[in-house]
């Protein structure tokens, strides 16, 4: 499979953060939409230090 963007809404939430690393193993790069509602920025940092992760609030 080539590598591709992927876009997640909600992935600050408990499913995203379980999605988001599996995405990344298989190589892909990743967007993230939250409005952080009910999530929090400070969990999803660890993978926008990566470099592969963008965040959409």
């Amino acid at each position: 499979m080539s590598n591709k963007t992927i876009f997640v809404t909600g992935g600050a939430g408990f499913i995203g953060l379980h999605v988001i690393p599996l995405l990344l193993e298989q190589g892909h790069r990743v967007r993230i939409f939250d409005n952080m509602s009910r999530g929090d920025r400070t969990r999803v940092n660890e993978f926008v230090a990566s470099g592969n992760v963008d965040v959409v609030e």
